[in-house]
């Protein structure tokens, strides 16, 4: 993977954990970055399991600790 690539991930995870839930454009919007750029990783992330989508073009990061 691209360091620029590792570097929007960790943006994208950062802005979840502030502010998440948000549509993708929300998120490409508060990163000055293109929506389907931010669509790719976070179509990465959710397959990484460190973010999840919880409505069509919605994400939010996946809790630490989930209740089992």
């Amino acid at each position: 993977m691209q360091t620029n690539a590792m570097d929007l991930d960790a943006r994208v995870v950062e802005v979840l954990e502030r502010r998440g839930p948000l549509h993708a454009a929300e998120v490409a919007l508060m990163l000055d970055s293109h929506l389907f750029t931010v669509e790719a990783c976070c179509a990465r992330l959710v397959a990484a399991g460190e973010i999840t989508t919880t409505s069509c073009g919605v994400y939010d990061r996946v809790p630490d600790d989930e209740p089992e």
